[in-house]
């Protein structure tokens, strides 16, 4: 086991310790452990395997889409790691709530160190896999929601709000992405600034 690795294990299991300790807290007081336990009593278990098993499917399918994206860019990474870095991003994502933007740049950080390769073309396979996911997404909400209004007349005027909001953020961020993908050495600039900030702190936390 190398140094780095010890030094990793003796900071993340003391993190981890507490935030299982706040997250059993946050059970007790707020959520109710024996209402959860009752919950549970009355699930499916296979309902809840089958959802189980579509959630890793689509990890892995998820994953299969951003290893495609970097062959054809020429970013030499197995499978393994590339399923690896969707679940640490995935993570990253829960722990930091800022619509994806945390998994992307984690994603991106994890490549960039495990190949070194051009961060140009490690921010284009990402900026482009998420135009792919967003634009599916787009897509089947508007869908959706056009469904529901024609075939059930639903015109709640709050639930509509909202689903314009969603669908004109997500078109906004498209857009903004694709300017990315067209503007190769801002994407760059930007990328390398963030690693620079990231490799700083890694070290400055492994100290």
């Amino acid at each position: 086991m190398t140094s780095e690795r010890r030094a990793l294990i003796k900071k993340t299991i003391p993190f981890s310790i507490i935030g299982l300790i706040i997250f059993v807290l946050y059970l007790y007081f707020f959520a109710g452990i024996d209402k959860i336990l009752l919950t549970l009593q009355g699930v499916d278990p296979f309902y809840y395997l089958l959802a189980f098993v579509v959630a890793i499917l689509n990890m892995i399918v998820y994953a299969l889409t951003w290893q495609s994206l970097m062959n054809l860019l020429s970013i030499k990474l197995a499978f393994k790691k590339t399923f690896l870095f969707m679940c640490v991003g995935t993570f990253v994502d829960i722990i930091l709530p800022l619509e994806s933007v945390s998994g992307e740049i984690s994603r991106a950080y994890l490549v960039y160190r495990s190949t070194s390769e051009n961060t140009g073309r490690v921010a284009a396979s990402l900026v482009t896999h998420r135009i792919l996911s967003m634009a599916v997404t787009v897509a089947g909400l508007v869908l959706s929601s056009l469904f529901l209004i024609l075939q059930y007349q639903f015109y709640d005027p709050f639930v509509l709000t909202f689903v314009a909001i969603v669908v004109a953020c997500a078109i906004f961020t498209i857009s903004f992405l694709t300017y990315l993908s067209s503007r190769e050495r801002t994407t760059r600039k930007l990328f390398d600034w963030i690693f620079r900030f990231l490799e700083m702190l890694f070290q400055s936390f492994f100290r």
